[in-house]
């Protein structure tokens, strides 16, 4: 049997290399070509063998074991987010502007990839067939998951894993929730038009700006009056945009919204409100539009079973586990838990300084990295066991 703790010590210097290489030479989504081709190069030199016929930069290593067994999966998504690192003080601090590994998939992809190699070193111990999914474009959508489940990379899978760092808690702490644990995420882009005027001929125009002030107001009476406020929903604007001088009454605003929810029938039932509000504010103020409306990602649930399987590792590693909240944040290894069991949590990464995913300072403390490890490779021997 694996020893998760004394591997996990065994690999913590090269987990804080690899997390710094991929933290200093970050790609955005979908353009990660130096990444895969450093995981590719890695995985064939520890003797993983490449799964052919994977879409884009996505690497799927396989390792068959010598037993008969279950088909196990690991996931790591790769990308990074389009920001600048204020972290100028660090070595390791991105050296490519609009590009940043603010969201931990560094060492998300630094953990995979020791995993595999480690395992690959100890076959002989392994029972059936491991995945190792380097997934591309998390951040973006329609996201690099869909994509690996079209390609069927999931198709003999029994069981499949996935992790997250989070500032949250500190290191050494592991937490997962039974439920709901993201949310489904749906965008939109309008564009109304209108008729513009002179700013002090206001009766001569149709105001677009007026227009889109109106509907963002009545898009919140759908969170507030239409929704059951014991079940959640987040409507957005993060972009209203229009306009040329204080004096000028323009022809056209843009908006762009984000809607977040876990029920997909009050998913359903507000895209329908958020198009008749459109729709009817428009013809209010005689103006007309342009709707692209973008369905992402779907909600991620975590069942008890998977929970506690995490729990027992993680009291047998000596860890805290800690239940977790849920997050109107989305994440796309929901469509893997579509059409596959596993499990999704959170590992500690906090090291006392007030640092957010998705922000220019984000750093972690790296032993968060060994608590991913061992907690992933004690999970895989008390899912083959059951065997």
């Amino acid at each position: 049997m694996f020893d998760a703790k004394e591997l996990a010590q065994e690999v913590k210097e090269k987990l804080v290399t690899y997390r710094r290489h991929f933290h200093k030479y970050p790609e955005l989504s979908f353009q990660e070509t130096e990444t895969s081709r450093f995981i590719r190069e890695h995985l064939t030199a520890a003797g993983v063998e490449l799964m052919p016929g994977i879409r884009g930069n996505s690497v799927v290593g396989i390792l068959d074991g010598p037993k008969p067994g279950k088909t196990i999966a690991f996931r790591a998504d790769i990308d990074a987010l389009n920001m600048n690192e204020k972290n100028t003080d660090k070595p390791y601090c991105s050296v490519r502007p609009d590009a940043m590994h603010a969201c931990g998939h560094d060492s998300h992809t630094a953990i995979c990839l020791a995993l595999a190699e480690t395992m690959s070193a100890h076959r002989e111990e392994i029972a059936g067939r491991v995945l190792f999914l380097f997934q591309q474009g998390e951040e973006r959508q329609p996201g690099g998951a869909v994509m690996l489940v079209e390609d069927g990379v999931l198709k003999d899978v029994d069981y499949i894993l996935g992790l997250h760092v989070s500032p949250e808690y500190p290191a050494g702490v592991v937490a997962a929730k039974a439920g709901p644990r993201s949310a489904s995420v749906d965008d939109f882009q309008l564009v109304i038009h209108g008729k513009g005027a002179h700013g002090a001929r206001p009766h001569l125009a149709h105001d677009p700006i007026m227009c889109g002030v109106s509907i963002a107001t009545e898009l919140q009476q759908i969170v507030s009056r239409v929704s059951n406020p014991q079940d959640p929903l987040v409507i957005t604007i993060g972009k209203f945009a229009g306009g040329y001088a204080r004096n000028v009454i323009p022809d056209d605003v843009e908006l762009l919204a984000t809607i977040r929810s876990y029920n997909p029938e009050l998913r359903t039932l507000a895209e329908e409100r958020i198009r008749e509000v459109i729709d009817c504010v428009c013809k209010l103020h005689h103006c007309t539009y342009d709707l692209t409306y973008e369905h992402g990602y779907p909600a991620l649930f975590t069942d008890q079973h998977s929970v506690e399987l995490l729990q027992e590792a993680a009291a047998e590693l000596g860890y805290e586990f800690r239940y977790d909240s849920s997050s109107m944040g989305s994440e796309d290894f929901a469509y893997y838990l579509q059409v596959c069991d596993g499990c999704y949590f959170h590992i500690g990464s906090g090291d006392g300084v007030e640092r957010f995913l998705h922000n220019p300072h984000f750093d972690m403390d790296e032993r968060c990295m060994e608590v991913g490890f061992a907690c992933f490779l004690t999970m895989y021997q008390k899912l083959t066991a059951k065997e």
